[in-house]
């Protein structure tokens, strides 16, 4: 998880302020406003997903059980 948070930290936040800075320009737009927050929280929860998983796989491949 620490780098799930870590990629929140350094790419997410800022991605979210750009994105805010971008529809105060234009509030009209709400679709496209809503649709790129929408990915940035899927790319987060792939990053989350991802890590989970790669956490697991190793720790099945050192397990005692499996050698």
């Amino acid at each position: 998880m620490v780098n799930s948070v870590k990629y929140f930290n350094e790419v997410c936040i800022k991605n979210f302020l750009e994105l805010s800075a971008e529809f105060a320009e234009n509030p009209n737009d709400i679709a496209s406003y809503v649709k790129k927050v929408t990915d940035q929280l899927t790319k987060l929860g792939q990053e989350i997903i991802k890590e989970t998983l790669e956490e697991f796989d190793s720790i099945i491949k050192d397990s005692l059980e499996r050698k």
